[in-house]
Parts: structure tokens; sequence; C-alpha cells
């Protein structure tokens, strides 16, 4: 098992607000990428600050009845602390973070996400699954109103979420349980998944080159289909 993340700015943005952290030991494994929001350098305040948080609740011994709901503890905690943050200055007023999490241990494998960062699996049967829903205005217009993609994109554009940590005192997360066997997780930011098919994504992922290399190739076919955004990604790999 092996597990590598990196996070690059891209050809358009001055600044990086992408942030993501590994935490991989003998109990378990977490990985968390944020991609944060706000103007000024606040959502990159707000993504570092989420993956920090999310990062010491794991480490820490907080008690749960089981680990669904230490993982919607956690997001709560973090979702608190950016949104507490954000009211210390008027500067980081609004600020928020998209969040995507794996944790993984000997019980368990679990997927959470607030916003449109997104968690994969890779299945042993080379399929490249979505786990995640986007939280987007585009995907809930589609799911509530029954709207078609061509005509959501024309009301509300694809990019708008519609939910994200720190933005609201409370956030309701969506945290799924892997019962299928799988190969991979990969975490990301929609700098990637916006701009690489899933299908060049599993070609990526199902490579023979290093944990290391398969994510720098990602990021290099994000950037060469415009870097338009910040890039993210992680990968577990069993």
């Amino acid at each position: 098992m092996s597990s590598y993340g990196l996070t690059d700015t891209g050809k358009l943005r001055k600044i990086n607000q992408d942030s993501f952290v590994i935490v991989d030991n003998e109990k378990l494994f977490l990985g968390v990428v944020c991609d944060g929001i706000g103007g000024n350098n606040a959502g990159e305040i707000a993504a570092d600050l989420a993956v920090k948080v999310m990062a010491s609740y794991f480490n820490g011994d907080y008690k749960a009845e089981n680990q669904i709901e230490k993982m919607y503890n956690a997001i709560d905690v973090t979702n608190l602390a950016v949104f507490q943050k954000g009211h210390e200055d008027q500067k980081y007023s609004g600020m928020g973070t998209t969040l995507v999490a794996a944790y993984i241990d000997k019980e368990c494998t679990l997927i959470a996400n607030v916003g449109d960062s997104r968690g994969y699996i890779l299945t042993e049967d080379n399929k490249l699954l979505q786990i995640t829903e986007d939280h987007t205005l585009f995907n809930d217009l589609i799911k509530k109103h029954n709207l078609t993609e061509s005509v959501a994109k024309q009301v509300v554009g694809k990019n708008v979420i519609s939910k994200a940590i720190g933005v609201f005192e409370k956030v309701e997360a969506d945290v799924f349980e892997i019962k299928q066997e799988y190969k991979a997780i990969l975490l990301c930011s929609d700098g990637l998944h916006g701009f690489v098919e899933d299908e060049e994504i599993k070609e990526v992922l199902l490579s023979g080159s290093t944990i290391e290399n398969k994510i720098k190739k990602l990021i290099k076919k994000a950037n060469e289909a415009g870097g338009l955004d910040n890039i993210t990604a992680l990968i577990y790999q069993r």
C-alpha cells in the first residue's frame, strides 16, 4: 500500500488555493483534498486550515460510535473552525473551501465530500467509479428539477458550488462507505476532473508507473488542457 499527493498552481492562477494532507500510519489512512474559495488569500487560508483540522482530529483520541460518525464529527469540527476563522477578520469574511476525504482502516473505507472536489475508486475489474456527487447548482438543477445538462449549464454554468466548508455555521456532508474491492482511490479538485476526462484518468491509474509519476502525469494532463485552475490530486494505492 502506498499514497502520494501533489498540488499545482496551474497556468492561469497566481495563487494556489488548493491544499491537501495525508495521514498514513499503522492504524489508519486519511487523505484530504480542499479547494479554497474566497477573495485575496482567504480561500488559501480556508483550505489550509481545513486539512490541518481534519488531520488533527483523526490523529487525536476522539470517541465515536463508529467510523462513519467519526467522519461526520470531523467534518463538523472542521467546518466550525473555518467558519469561526472567517469571522475573526473582515478580510476573511465569506471564505470557505470544498473538501473530499478518504478514510481507511482494517474495518472500513469511507469517502466523504462537501462541494465539488471528487473521490473516485479504481475497482478490481478496472472500472473508474466516481463515488462522490458534486454539490453544485448545476448538479442540483439536473437532480431536483430534471433539467438537461445543456439547459442547466445555460442557467448557472457548471462551477457554482452549493455547499462549502466554513461558509455557514453548519454544513451537511455526504459520507459513503465503500463495500466493493478496489485497487486505488483518487481524490482531486476540479482543476483535474474539470479538464481531464475520466477515461484518461483511468488510463493513468492503470499504467505501470510509480504512484508519484501517476500523480505528475495527471497534473501534466490538466495543464496541457489549459491549466485554468489550481490542480490537486492524491492517490491511495493497494
